[in-house]
């Protein structure tokens, strides 16, 4: 019987890892004789269902909107990055971030009344910048600025 040559394990590795780098998503295994790697786009939370919403409070005159924020950073992290430069330290925990979120906002003439966020599951692992950073952010605005907020790219959720 002839060995045959080829990649061996550290090579297959290496192509397996640059193709979920290139691609944006996850290596799924056919199941045949020999494994064979296909690169599936990694599956996006879907916000047109109610089951994404948690329970918000209503106010007179507001309204929430939603967006799903995506790996390598958010407009108000970068705003808050060409402000303060990269050698100064990111605001820290929920609070911190919860004032750079409200900070960027009113730089765009947007007030921010409230803010949650909704924990995504997800069994994959995505490091790619089309892929969300494993939340809902849900803010909480005036009537009169949802058309800025969706032409910033949120969604309305009532």
């Amino acid at each position: 019987m002839k060995k045959q040559k080829g990649l061996g394990l550290i090579g297959v590795l290496l192509v397996i890892t640059a193709l979920i780098l290139t691609a944006g998503g996850v290596v799924v295994w056919e199941k045949k004789a020999s494994p064979t790697p296909i690169v599936q786009p990694t599956p996006m939370p879907t916000l047109s269902g109610a089951e994404t919403i948690p329970p918000l409070h209503k106010e007179f005159g507001k309204i929430w909107v939603l967006t799903v924020p995506h790996q390598c950073g958010t407009p108000w992290s970068r705003d808050w990055r060409q402000s303060h430069g990269d050698d100064a330290p990111y605001p820290s925990g929920e609070e911190g971030e919860n004032k750079v979120i409200r900070e960027y906002y009113q730089k765009q003439g947007v007030t921010i009344f409230d803010i949650e966020l909704k924990r995504l599951e997800s069994r994959y692992v995505c490091m790619s910048c089309a892929c969300p950073q494993g939340y809902i952010l849900y803010l909480l605005v005036s009537n009169s600025d949802v058309q800025k907020m969706i032409d910033l790219g949120y969604q309305k959720t009532q």
